[in-house]
């Protein structure tokens, strides 16, 4: 009767140490399964295969899967494959989202297959650890500017890493920012939206390893009014028409070009200075009216900083005109030892790019700051 009692006890205190503590060390953990001699266990000999689907910045997606007789998976989680693994939840399905993670860190991920019968659950072995690495970061600037109607377009700076670029619009800054395009570069044009509207945008970027999909943090929001009609013409001097057009994806290959060259001179790249953006875009529109670093009102160039109230301790500029590919200007600029000297100075770490097209010409001008 003693010995009865006693195996009694043993079976339930067993019982319940798993279903109290399913987040135990499974590295060191000997299977429960002898809870009943009286069942065989069916997934014993298994062994679950784990697969990542996508990270995010906050998070992991997971499939288990490849036992057949099993009744779900659980998931366990370390900080790196030879940690400590703890339970975080379990799958039916055998996909599992593992949330409210940090972009910066990596993850590790084993997972064993359970069966449940008649209340009893009974384990697989423990599935081989699935490393997971940190995710892509965040683009450093992104501008939004509307110059015709029913247009808004978009430019980021590049990041590390990054295939794609997926974009998001919002119809308010707090609001659902829906996909709405895939594009390969650094700038793109939202077109039939609502003039006179204002419209909010998200990027980040995307990369595709071993068949797991990363996705980069969120960039910060963009935000433009879509012009109320179509840009009219300016007079010129000559009484001829100025058709004009900012063309942001001459900026952003601009901007490639100029941190492919600091790259090779050892420099680290610059960043789109959204408060450059317009006394550049100011400046390129100037230039036009008078090719010189002098402004056309007899002023220092640098008196645009001051007009568009942007406080700087160092501080240069480039200007061309004629080039009409980023790789032109570029070049151009590059043959000159001043221009070169601005582009490849390790006292500026943002640029703020200016183009201005006038009947087929264009315009740039090149803002740097610390």
């Amino acid at each position: 009767m003693k010995r009865f009692f006693i195996s009694t006890v043993l079976i339930v205190t067993l019982m319940m140490a798993s279903i109290l503590t399913p987040d135990f060390n499974i590295n060191n953990a000997s299977s429960p399964n002898e809870a009943s001699a009286a069942v065989v266990n069916p997934i014993k000999s298994s062994t679950p295969t784990l697969k990542a689907v996508s990270r995010t910045a906050t998070t992991v997606t997971l499939t288990a899967g490849n036992v057949s007789k099993a009744t779900g998976y659980q998931i366990y989680r370390a900080a790196s494959a030879n940690g400590t693994y703890k339970y975080i939840g379990k799958t039916t399905s055998g996909a599992y989202k593992d949330s409210g993670l940090t972009s910066t860190a990596g993850y590790s991920y084993k997972a064993r297959a359970y069966k449940k019968i008649s209340g009893e659950s009974y384990y697989s072995k423990t599935s081989s650890a699935l490393e997971v690495p940190r995710t892509l970061s965040k683009t450093a600037a992104i501008t939004a500017s509307s110059t015709t109607a029913k247009t808004v377009t978009l430019a980021w700076s590049g990041i590390s890493g990054a295939q794609k670029y997926n974009v998001y619009r919002a119809a308010s800054q707090s609001g659902s920012y829906k996909y709405i395009a895939t594009t390969t570069g650094t700038s793109y044009t939202d077109k039939s939206l609502t003039a006179g509207k204002t419209y909010y945008y998200k990027v980040r970027g995307m990369k595709t390893a071993k068949n797991v999909k990363y996705y980069s943090v969120y960039s910060d929001i963009a935000s433009a009014k879509v012009k109320g009609s179509t840009a009219t013409a300016t007079p010129t001097p000559t009484g001829t028409s100025d058709d004009t057009n900012y063309d942001s994806s001459f900026a952003s290959q601009v901007l490639k070009l100029v941190n492919e060259e600091r790259a090779k001179a050892g420099a680290s790249p610059l960043s789109i200075s959204q408060e450059l953006v317009a006394p550049a875009n100011k400046r390129a529109k100037e230039i036009k009216q008078s090719f010189s670093h002098t402004r056309p009102d007899g002023t220092a160039w640098s008196t645009v900083l001051t007009e568009y109230n942007v406080r700087v301790n160092a501080a240069g500029e480039n200007i061309a005109y004629g080039y009409n590919t980023p790789e032109k200007v570029m070049n151009a600029w590059m043959n000159s030892p001043g221009h070169r000297a601005n582009i490849l100075s390790t006292n500026f770490n943002h640029i703020g790019i200016g183009v201005y097209e006038v009947s087929g010409t264009v315009y740039c001008s090149q803002l740097f700051s610390d």
